[in-house]
């Protein structure tokens, strides 16, 4: 990452980092209170929306994947540790 960059910076398409986007500030009067909404205008290509959509649909695709696995790993160290605490009552048990 580089020194002008936050973190957020990373998770973005290379396409998108360092897009211009131009902020607009509008104010409304609301009785005696102001109300500020900020609203951003930045036109991006169909074609780079598609690239990126497609590329978070992969990133998503793996990480689910990646959750799946993990889960059943999980269900398989729980059934050992269940089997190992089982096997220890009853080898206490035989000793008594």
């Amino acid at each position: 990452m580089g020194p002008n960059q936050s973190a957020w910076c990373s998770y973005l398409e290379p396409g998108l980092v360092g897009q211009a986007v131009t902020p607009a500030v509008k104010i409304y009067s609301n009785q005696s209170s102001l109300s500020p909404e900020v609203t951003s205008k930045s036109e991006i290509p169909q074609e780079e929306l598609e690239g990126g959509v497609k590329t978070l649909s992969q990133k998503l695709s793996a990480a689910l994947l990646n959750i799946s696995i993990k889960e059943d790993l999980v269900k398989q160290h729980s059934k050992v540790a269940e089997e190992a605490v089982e096997g220890i009552t009853k080898a206490g048990k035989n000793v008594s």
